[in-house]
């Protein structure tokens, strides 16, 4: 068997791996060499009480921010979006406040209330909600960010 037949699969494998550290490089032309344009995010919970019900709504919210995809967490000195969640029970009722600011400066106030009874809706639509805004201010202040 010649020489070259038993080394083509380690040039395919070498040419493959050379291959993946290019695409995984940044673009060299560009001076920042930013290889995300997600948003760079940090998430502060607060209650003024320790109700199980509010305990439970917002460890349900950390559970739904901690998965997005889009966003970068981060703590609140790394981050150009600082979101302070409340979670606050009188009664029966719920009420979710979300405070949105970009950069230090206040961008927007996120509020949902409802019964206790539909907890899980109330804190997808709050994250619903912030998602959306977050995705909006991102686009507008850099238009390089791509469509998540």
């Amino acid at each position: 068997m010649p020489v070259s037949r038993r080394l083509l699969p380690i040039i395919i494998a070498l040419a493959l791996i050379g291959l993946l550290f290019l695409s995984w490089t940044p673009n060299w032309n560009d001076d920042t060499f930013v290889r995300s344009t997600k948003p760079y995010v940090s998430i502060d919970y607060q209650s003024a009480t320790d109700a199980p019900v509010v305990n439970q709504v917002i460890e349900d919210l950390q559970n739904r921010f901690d998965v997005r995809h889009e966003w970068h967490i981060e703590s609140a000195q790394n981050a150009e979006y600082a979101i302070r969640v409340e979670v606050s029970q009188a009664d029966d009722f719920l009420a979710l406040q979300a405070d949105i600011s970009q950069s230090g400066s206040p961008l927007d106030r996120v509020m949902v209330r409802g019964p206790v009874g539909v907890k899980t809706e109330l804190a997808g639509r709050l994250v619903s909600l912030v998602t959306d805004e977050v995705s909006s201010a991102h686009k507008a202040s850099h238009p390089e960010a791509r469509d998540y």
